[in-house]
């Protein structure tokens, strides 16, 4: 299958970080923000997050609804011991918006 390039070239980047953060730790920032550049950034990336699955859900996209298991297992026997649906922040999905937008460029 002969698949098309876009007109998009390869460079190379350097990318300046301003902290290393969890999710967790990026959601809080959402759910309680402060008044430092990092909180903002931070937020103004949601904004956009949710800004771009507004359009994607008016746009028609479809919706998969699948909640990740997490499984206890017990470290003699390695049968499980539990199962409790994994409750995922919502700056993950804040990410995961942020790439497929940055993707339709690629």
């Amino acid at each position: 299958m002969n698949i098309p390039r876009s007109a998009a070239n390869d460079f190379r980047s350097v990318i300046l970080s301003k902290a290393s953060l969890t999710y967790a730790q990026a959601q809080a920032k959402i759910d309680s923000p402060d008044d430092t550049d990092l909180s903002r950034d931070i937020n103004q990336l949601n904004q956009l997050a949710r800004i771009l699955k507004r359009r994607r859900m008016e746009a028609g996209a479809l919706v998969l609804a699948s909640p990740a298991m997490k499984f206890n297992i017990d470290t003699e026997t390695h049968d499980p011991t539990d199962v409790s649906i994994h409750s995922e922040c919502l700056f993950v999905c804040c990410v995961l918006y942020v790439i497929v937008f940055l993707n339709l460029f690629i």
